[in-house]
């Protein structure tokens, strides 16, 4: 998933923290923090809320401040893997031990 930053960078301004002084306060590398702002990199959750504690952002709040660039890929199912499945699910005795079925003859 990839997210907008820029509002988080926006608050940072507004509180007059530039990328080297969010840098020093929050303990994330300058180089870091400009890769997430130009939006190649994205904030582990341990340093988002670091960002957060650091501009005063209440912790249930973060998410308002982002924008959804990109969903995620979800995987698709093959078509091999959904008749593996179907057989298993449509076997009767599947999951049996071999013996059970002798006690059913006997």
């Amino acid at each position: 998933m990839k997210l907008d930053y820029k509002p988080l960078f926006v608050k940072a301004y507004e509180q007059d923290l530039n990328i080297s002084r969010l840098a020093q306060k929050t303990g994330i590398s300058r180089g870091h923090l400009s890769r997430v702002k130009k939006g190649s990199e994205n904030l582990s959750t341990a340093n988002l809320l670091k960002v957060a504690q650091v501009l005063l952002i209440d912790y249930h709040r973060i998410g308002e401040l982002f924008e959804v660039l990109e969903e995620p890929e979800i995987p698709k199912k093959k078509k091999g893997d959904e008749k593996i499945y179907g057989r298993r699910a449509e076997d009767k005795n599947y999951g049996r031990r071999a013996d059970d079925h002798l006690l059913e003859d006997g």
